[in-house]
């Protein structure tokens, strides 16, 4: 295995941006350098990726992604989830829009998509919903239940 050294530098230069990246105690880094088996050395918003070229590379665009989502806070589930859509190269792609309160709220899966998008044209909050029918009693539990109502109220 060919070892390579990638360098990035990330503009602008944000240090609250960049806390939110990196994480209490560099922790989304190493969640990052376990996932591509690399080694990430950060100075500033330099930085340096050693291990496989392809495999640099693409921890590269990673740090770049999340330094773009990270306006706010990363906890460790949204770098995992990052992770996950980036090795399965749907990072970028557009699901059916969803209409909801969170505007980075998308599919996680095509199955969920397909059912989005079907469902986005169909469903609107404001849609009756039908509630679900009362489960039936049977004659001997109705009868135990006036039984155990009048025993409890001879008692009081």
């Amino acid at each position: 295995m060919k070892t390579d050294i990638v360098e990035l530098r990330l503009a602008p230069e944000d240090n609250r941006r960049l806390a939110n990246l990196c994480g209490p105690l560099d922790e989304n880094l190493r969640q990052i350098e376990a996932a591509f088996d690399v080694t990430i050395g950060r100075r500033g918003s330099s930085f340096r990726f050693g291990g496989d070229a392809a495999q640099a590379e693409k921890s590269a665009q990673a740090i770049e992604h999340f330094y773009n989502r990270a306006h706010d806070e990363l906890s460790l589930d949204d770098i995992q989830l990052g992770l996950v859509e980036l090795t399965r190269g749907r990072l970028d792609e557009e699901g059916p829009a969803l209409r909801t309160r969170r505007a980075d709220l998308r599919a996680r899966t095509r199955v969920r998509a397909s059912t989005s998008s079907r469902s986005a044209v169909t469903t609107s909050p404001s849609a009756s919903v039908r509630p679900a029918p009362a489960k039936p009693i049977s004659p001997w539990r109705a009868r135990s239940m006036r039984w155990s109502a009048s025993r409890s109220s001879a008692w009081c």
